[in-house]
Parts: C-alpha cells; structure tokens; sequence
C-alpha cells in the first residue's frame, strides 16, 4: 500500500509529539538512574578520552549508540555534556510510535493507526525507557526495520538492523529472531504451495 502525504504529515506529527513527551521527560527529571549510570559513565569517559575502548568486563561497552556516538556528538557541538547524554536518545526512541502508525496503516484506516501510536505514547513504559537510553534507541530502530521489511525497503531495514545490533544487544537478538521466523515461515509457504502445484 503506497502511503499518501497525510500518513507522512502524521508521522512527522507523531514523531514530534513523542519526541516533545520524551524530552520533557529526560530534561525534567533530575537524576540519572538505574542502568543509564553505567551508560552516562562510558559517556564521560568518551568525551574525555575522544575514543572507544573495548572492555569486556562491561557488556554496556557494546551499545555504542548511546555511549560513543553522542560523545563525539558533545566533542563537536561542545552542548552540555549531561542534556545532551539526555536527549540524545529520544531523538531514536521517538521513532518507535511513529514507524507504529506506518506499521498499522498498511492493515488499517487512518483514524486506528493514529489511535495505536498514541496507545503506545501513552503507556508507562514510553515515559520510562528514556531512562534507560539503550534499549529505547534499539527499539526505535527496531520499529523502523519491521516496517522496512513489510514495506520491502531491505538496504533500509539493513541499516536500521545493524543500528539496534549497535544500540542494544538483546533487542538485536530479538530482531534477528524475528526475522529468521518469518523467513522460515515463507519458505515453509513456499514449500507447501509449490507441493501442492506438483500434485
């Protein structure tokens, strides 16, 4: 299904709507907590050291995404070192919602798809994962490749794909798992259908 101009508008609207809830939310609160200490401690050290360093004893380490890549963001644009470790990943996780529209508007009318990104913008989880940047980027991106994939954009779906793998480790898992289901669900389709033309 070919979306229109309005389905594009809402998901810039969308987007930015998350995006404002989001922000308002990483800025207002003023602690870091849980496992964005150890996300916001490699930040640091990033910023410090200009580089990335391979520790194995900190799977964190892995998810550069939100440790590195805002790092050399900071070193650049010279913002903040704590607002920007803050927001930087509700620029990705503002995504999720979004793509979600353009996920349900493949199945459904205009009015449900939007319904089912404010569902999702208004649920508990939306407002805390903020707080724990890393899986909040891999989800965005993840929203994004699932809608690449059933829209057949796969050089897009790569690349988002390879940016949850670099956002969050298990989120990569679940995408790929996600992926190799449907893949063996096409094939055993295929199977079936070209046995069935045989007979």
């Amino acid at each position: 299904m070919a979306l229109r101009r309005i389905d594009w508008l809402l998901f810039l609207l969308i987007y930015a709507t998350a995006l404002g809830v989001t922000v308002a939310y990483a800025v207002g609160s003023q602690v870091i907590v849980s496992d964005q200490m150890t996300e916001y401690k490699l930040y640091l050290k990033y910023v410090v050291e200009g580089s990335w360093s391979f520790e194995i004893d900190d799977i964190v380490n892995s998810c550069l995404m939100v440790t590195l890549v805002p790092a050399r963001v900071q070193r650049i644009t010279h913002v903040d070192q704590e607002l920007l470790f803050k927001v930087f990943p509700c620029i990705f996780y503002s995504l999720m919602p979004a793509f979600i529209y353009l996920i349900t508007r493949r199945y459904t009318k205009v009015s449900y798809a939007a319904l089912a990104a404010f569902l999702v913008m208004s649920s508990f989880f939306f407002m805390y994962y903020p707080a724990i940047g890393r899986v909040g980027v891999a989800l965005g991106f993840m929203a994004g490749a699932v809608w690449s994939i059933l829209s057949r954009r796969y050089i897009f779906a790569t690349t988002l794909g390879i940016l949850v793998v670099f956002s969050h480790y298990a989120t990569g898992i679940i995408l790929l798992l996600l992926i190799v289901s449907v893949w063996l669900h096409l094939v055993g389709q295929y199977a079936m259908n070209r046995r069935k033309s045989v007979v």
